[in-house]
């Protein structure tokens, strides 16, 4: 019949085990720009906008690379090549969860203060709490 082998699809099952990995980070990077974006201001968009589009293109063309060689070459390349890629998407994962705390952070910070200001604000202390959330169930995923 139409038995699917793994070995001989061995990079379309690694492509579906990796590419909602990509595409979470891609999610997750974007509402790291968005928080960068509104706790830097608009004056630094710019300075944000071209880091984040490059950061993702060269991760989904180095999974292509990867997916391509993947097919290639033998199971214990296959092996080596999986931790070569994990310890790089390990890498760019520490540093955007680090972006944002700092970010998510400005923003709880640049609340929390106005609420301080403003006195009275119960939409401010819902805001605080949603973030807190945010930041917790967010950090969690990616970790």
């Amino acid at each position: 019949g139409g038995r699917i082998s793994i070995e001989e699809n061995s990079a379309v099952f690694y492509f579906l085990e990796e590419f909602p990995k990509l595409i979470f980070f891609t999610v997750y990077s974007t509402v790291i720009f968005c928080w960068a974006e509104i706790g830097a201001g608009s004056a630094m968009f710019a300075k944000f906008k071209y880091p984040y589009i490059g950061t993702n293109v060269v991760l989904y063309i180095l999974f292509i690379v990867f997916v391509s060689i993947y097919q290639a070459i033998s199971y214990t390349s296959q092996k080596q090549l999986k931790a070569v890629y994990a310890m790089m998407i390990a890498i760019v994962s520490v540093i955007a969860i680090v972006g944002f705390w700092i970010y998510g952070g400005k923003i709880f910070m640049i609340k929390y203060n106005v609420r301080n200001m403003v006195r009275g604000g119960s939409s401010a202390d819902r805001f605080l709490i949603k973030m807190g959330i945010i930041v917790l169930f967010c950090s969690a995923a990616l970790l």
